[in-house]
């Protein structure tokens, strides 16, 4: 806040002086009595998944605060900020803020209120309320609460019901909802309370806990007391007294021997501690027990809890001796001499054979490799404290790690309770009480596996995912998260404090709530939060951050197929004891089973026989031989080594059989989750038609070595004899017509793009295509290559070829089209043919122009027909940024994620300076952001740069990503930095995605009505020129953080924040730093050190008068003085006029005061003693009038007329900063 500064004041007598005026308000920010639990949001980003509470009063615990399922967070700085809330004008279940707080089984609460602020944005929620779980959330704890249309922070107190009173034992959740959004992009957050400083709850905590014995002396069942030693209990809490006795008696026939009145000076009390002084001497020899009422202790409370008293003979009894000559000697220490592992925190305890007082001396603790003293503890100091027969001693600093120490005490410092006391021997030296200490544990835990592995394919869409550390661990806070790798939308985010996400020592389980899509890429993350181990100081597992480190593919239908079915194993005349079921790969790839299974019914039976497979990969036509039961007979060979054993009992002659890529029974052939089906027999369910009944000699046997499929059992097998083949059979591809694999890379001499698949446009370049087989048993001979003929027709002498597959195979050309004969291309040989001699399209003809070129690759067995390897391999060639501007109705980009390569120059490097994550580039057709995830951005402003990444969306922002920033960012080296575009905001709004992400300036504007004036990161302010606003965002990598002052001019990137359909909307500015937002009206102490006055020095400050005129730099900056030339002095004088007659007398005060309203308001003042001061305000105490320009351009007179009837008056001239 910018605190009112008094430039100068001038009296009537024209005597002149500056007062400087600096106001200081300071604020403590403690708990008042009353709040019982706080939230401080300050400093918080609006987008953490929680917030912690930052104090709760004892007795209670709370939990963090954090947003419901429904909603997502959002960036908004010192809040919890949230967008996606319902547009309903009821309540959405999913949609809120949660806390809870739990009230410990000693404690009582009530509670008052819930006090918090919030703040919507422009298309945020109208209505808001709060339910607890009390009700299980069905009822609001008030009536809903209308939030204006307007984007103001508003304090909000929630006055709770007596529901919420005697709470103890319990916990309690509450929920804030927000709904009737007008958007569902709108946001709103919940941020500190104007006065108290949070999300604060109000209450108060009663004590209803009684106290407790905690300890005597003399210990019960001592033999040592002497008969003049005084009796002390000690509580489990501060005491008073109440009323009642405490008694004495003889064990040996229950007299009395002493009664104490507990409201006389012989019972007295400090804290916790009574000490009880008998008014005789107890009997020698005897043994005595203490009784005390049950009114007698009393603790502090508002309402107090009585001790319970003793009223038995056995909870307090000693023995009293004539005399005690017998030292203290200790019985036991913790830790015990030679401990090892001894936490670094651990308090040193000694119990010693009789109760114990403190004497005077030190304590040491040594090290034992130097007996340097690690400490030197006074046995009177609060550090070692004494109960009953134990001394307890709190060491100031930790332990070191893995060190040895022993405890030496001095032969003065413990003593017994006798008349004359008996002291402690003491300990001497390092062998009495040694031990060694813990070696902290500060290491991470690793993750050792996945499962499933990374980059598998064939995973089933439900099964759970689990990960193994290399130590012991437990939950954090945090998700874990499953996207999509083809758009990276998430798929669920798994709260790992939820019974989702199950721990078992290094083991953590993780059960997804939804079934993922089949033929399906997805990654996975975890927050650095997420899962930690064990440690006194836990240590935090760093998480998986990489799009890449966990990824695989769910399973493909029909890419393991079942090739053989047997069903007589162990009947009478089985070629096999046991039935089995054999799989074939299908495909060129490797397919791993994870989470699938053998399911097996009856010819009109269910599937309730099921086999689960453990997990295992089948290379490209690959066999997986999985064996089952025992028929009753027992006949027949061993199988070969099975690849996995099941118990299923399959029918020879009809069934129903399923591979299932998951555990759980399939209702049929019609299941999504299903790799292959087969219904044989006499079957009631099949792949178009039923397969024919096996037998017991007899298995079904698939068409082509296991590998036709067409969908239709009847068509696909036959019966023959069981010829069971596992992993070791050799694997069986039959296609390689349209195997293989190629990678297209730019092949062109100095390039900056080689061996990548970018191309400069419209130019010459050439291109290397690399061709390797991907069947493991198979050779490709023929391969040919077609060139879009937008890169011309290639010439023979412009094609080379090579590699160890060529196999003396010399190219050809036709048209378009590039061929080999006679090639040998396997997985360990390939080809490379490098086309020279094209030209790239020029891709600015037109704005549909994408840049992606397919080179369509066919291959071929010697004997096969060329057939084009899918997908085609595509070279992407440079396209202008207009080309990817180009949207929908609703605003989404025409080539959303598509790979595209674009060019321009760096106009901002990073706003994300904590990652180093978003930057953009600007060329003539356009800007665009360049978004890169955890990925750090090599961009440097001002430099020339190809990206290539894929087209994404994010809150309607068009932006490039990638995931490897070498093989997407190639840096042409220093160029021109574009200028900022000038443009009005009705320019700018009329068509604004054509300006966004392009660098613009918008001259003259001010600050938005009741908008607040905060420059920092993540601040939105809202500007105006009067007729429209536009938003200037803070990002976190912008250093633009200073308050300018208005009217300014703006320069920044334009871009966009609105996360609903049509994004049409949130249009915003982003200042890269100070230097881009400019001052219209510069301040003081431009006028002074500028031009034409170059004030240095003290020379400029406000009070300097540096031509010795008597007038202030002050006043000649308001009057529009020469501060550097005495003969204008007269210019910055007001003039003081008295007429009119007794009675009706008025003062007229004229002064001069430059156009500066936008950085002083002139204030005249008035007073009749030279201390209180009054301003003078118009039409209140005063008539003032301004004539603009009056002595000139640019100064104006102002006029004041004040009754002026008072015996004496002083009248002075201030001016009051703005800024």
């Amino acid at each position: 806040m910018k605190q009112p500064k008094l430039i100068n004041s001038v009296t009537s007598n024209r005597s002149s002086f500056i007062a400087c005026l600096l106001a200081v308000s300071l604020m403590p920010c403690a708990l008042q009595a009353a709040d019982l639990v706080k939230w401080d949001f300050t400093g918080a980003l609006g987008t953490q998944t929680s917030t912690t509470a930052t104090s709760a009063a004892t007795g209670i615990t709370a939990a963090a605060i954090s947003r419901g399922s429904g909603v997502t967070g959002s960036a908004s700085g010192s809040s919890i900020s949230s967008s996606g809330w319902t547009t309903s004008t009821t309540i959405d279940s999913n949609d809120y803020y949660t806390f809870a707080i739990t009230v410990d089984a000693a404690s009582t609460l009530n509670l008052d209120s819930i006090s918090f602020a919030e703040r919507r944005s422009s298309t945020g929620i109208r209505t808001l309320s709060v339910r607890s779980s009390l009700d299980g959330y069905a009822s609001d704890l008030v009536t809903p609460i209308g939030v204006p249309d307007d984007t103001l922070v508003r304090d909000q107190t929630v006055a709770l019901s007596s529901s919420f009173d005697a709470l103890t034992n319990t916990t309690v959740t509450f929920r804030i909802y927000g709904y009737a959004a007008e958007a569902a992009g709108g946001t709103w957050r919940i941020q500190n309370h104007s006065t108290l400083g949070g999300l604060v709850l109000t209450g108060e905590l009663v004590d209803s806990t009684a106290p407790t014995l905690a300890s005597t002396v003399p210990l019960d069942g001592a033999t040592d007391l002497l008969p003049t030693a005084n009796l002390i209990a000690t509580f489990s809490e501060t005491v008073q007294k109440g009323t009642g006795n405490i008694v004495i008696k003889k064990s040996s026939d229950n007299s009395v021997v002493d009664t104490i009145d507990v409201t006389t000076a012989q019972v007295t009390i400090a804290g916790a501690t009574v000490t009880i002084d008998p008014s005789v001497t107890l009997p020698p020899t005897e043994a005595c027990y203490v009784q005390i009422d049950a009114t007698a202790i009393k603790d502090n409370a508002g309402t107090p809890n009585f001790y319970a008293g003793i009223s038995d003979t056995s909870t307090w009894n000693f023995t009293v001796v004539s005399s005690d000559t017998t030292s203290p000697t200790i019985t036991l220490l913790s830790p015990l001499d030679d401990a090892t592992e001894v936490a670094l925190t651990a308090n040193l305890v000694a119990t010693f054979s009789e109760s114990i007082l403190k004497g005077t001396g030190n304590i040491l603790i040594k090290k034992i490799s130097d007996n340097s003293t690690v400490e030197t503890i006074d046995v009177t100091s609060s550090i070692a404290t004494v109960s009953g027969n134990t001394l307890t001693i709190d060491p100031t600093a930790p332990l070191d790690g893995a060190t040895a120490y022993y405890v030496e005490i001095d032969a003065t410092a413990i003593k017994d309770l006798a008349n004359t006391p008996n002291f402690f021997a003491g300990i001497n030296g390092n062998s009495a009480w040694n031990f060694t200490s813990l070696t902290p544990d500060t290491t991470a835990p690793e993750i050792t596996d996945v499962a499933p592995a990374d980059n598998i394919i064939g995973m089933s869409p439900t099964a759970n995912l689990t990960v193994t550390y290399n130590e012991t661990v437990q939950k954090g806070t945090g998700f874990i998260t499953i996207k999509k790798t083809s758009d990276n939308s998430t798929v669920e985010a798994i709260d790992v404090t939820t019974a989702a996400v199950t721990v078992a020592s290094t083991l953590v389980t993780i059960d997804p709530s939804v079934t993922l899509d089949a033929s399906t890429e997805y990654y996975v993350l975890i927050d650095a939060t997420a899962i930690r181990d064990v440690a006194a100081a836990p240590n935090n597992n760093a998480g998986i951050t990489s799009t890449t480190a966990w990824s695989f593919k769910t399973f493909t239908p029909g890419d393991i197929v079942m090739s053989q079915i047997y069903g007589g194993g162990g009947n009478s005349g089985a070629q096999y004891k046991n039935d089995f079921v054999e799989l074939h790969n299908n495909t060129a790839q490797s397919i791993t089973l994870f989470g699938w299974s053998v399911q097996y019914a009856s010819t009109t039976g269910a599937f309730t026989n099921i086999a689960t497979i453990p997990t295992a990969t089948i290379p490209s036509g690959g066999y997986y031989l999985i064996q089952q039961a025992v028929g009753a007979a027992g006949a027949g060979a061993n199988l070969p080594t099975a690849d996995a054993t099941g118990i299923l009992n399959f029918s020879a002659t009809g069934g129903k059989v399923a591979l299932v890529a998951g555990i759980t029974g399939v209702s049929g052939s019609t299941s999504t989750l299903l790799s292959d089906f087969v219904g044989f027999g006499t079957a009631n369910d099949f792949e178009t038609a039923a397969a024919a009944a096996g037998s017991n000699t007899t298995s079904l046997l698939r068409l082509s070595q296991g590998t036709a499929d067409t969908n239709n059992n009847g068509a696909d097998f036959i019966t023959g004899t069981p010829a069971p083949r596992n992993s070791s059979t050799t694997p069986f591809n039959p296609v390689v017509d349209g195997s293989g694999s190629v990678a297209l890379v730019n092949a062109t001499p100095a390039s900056p793009l080689i061996n990548q698949p970018v191309f400069a446009a419209n130019t010459a370049q050439s291109v290397s295509i690399n061709i390797a087989g991907t069947l493991a048993t198979s050779t490709i001979a023929q391969v040919s290559i077609t060139v879009p003929i937008e890169f011309g027709a290639p010439l023979l002498a412009n094609v080379s070829a090579s590699g160890t597959g060529l196999n003396g195979a010399s190219p050809s050309v036709s048209g378009q089209t590039i061929t080999l004969n006679r090639a040998a291309i396997t997985t360990t040989n390939n080809v490379v043919v490098t086309i020279s001699g094209l030209t790239t399209p020029d891709t600015s003809a037109a704005l549909s122009l994408d840049g992606n070129y397919s080179f369509t690759v066919s291959t071929a067995s010697s004997s096969g027909s060329l057939t084009a390897i899918s997908p085609a391999s595509t070279a992407y060639v440079v396209i202008p940024i207009a080309n990817i501007r180009d949207q929908d109705a609703n605003g989404v980009p025409l080539d959303l994620n598509k790979k595209v390569a674009i060019q321009g120059i760096c106009t901002e490097e990073n706003f994300n300076a904590s990652t180093q994550t978003s930057g953009y580039i600007q060329s003539s057709s356009g800007g665009m952001n360049i978004f890169s995830g955890s990925v750090a951005s090599p961009l440097v402003r001002g430099n020339d740069y190809i990206v290539f990444g894929n087209v994404i969306q994010f809150n309607g922002l068009s932006e490039i990503t990638f995931s490897s920033a070498a093989n997407a960012i190639f840096n042409l080296g220093a160029a021109t930095a574009p200028t900022p575009e000038v443009v009005t905001l009705a320019t700018l709004l009329a068509a604004p995605e054509s300006y966004e992400g392009k660098l613009v300036r918008v001259n003259t504007l001010s600050l938005a009505a009741g908008e607040s004036d905060t420059w920092q990161s993540l601040a939105t302010i809202t500007l105006t020129d009067g007729a429209l606003n536009i938003d200037a965002r803070i990002p976190t990598g912008s250093a633009a953080a200073t308050a300018p002052f208005y009217p300014i001019s703006i320069t920044g990137i334009f871009n966009q924040f609105d996360n609903s359909s049509p994004y049409d909307s949130g249009y915003q500015i982003t200042p890269r730093d100070n230097n881009d937002v400019i001052s219209s009206n510069p301040p003081f102490l431009t006028w002074a050190t500028g031009a034409p006055y170059n004030l240095t020095g003290n020379d400029a400050l406000f009070d300097a008068d540096p031509d010795k005129d008597g007038v202030p730099n002050g006043i000649e900056f308001i009057s529009g003085s020469n501060p550097t030339d005495a003969s204008d002095a007269a210019l910055s004088s007001p003039t003081l006029v008295i007429d009119g007659a007794s009675g009706a007398r008025n003062a007229t005060i004229t002064y001069r005061s430059t156009s500066i309203s936008d950085y002083l308001n002139p204030v005249l003042q008035i007073s009749d003693d030279l201390q209180a001061w009054q301003s003078v305000i118009n039409n209140q105490n005063a008539t003032i009038s301004k004539d603009d320009n009056y002595y000139g351009p640019g100064i104006d007179r102002y006029t004041v007329i004040i009754d002026a009837n008072a015996t004496k008056g002083f009248v002075r001239l201030s001016a009051q900063s703005n800024n």
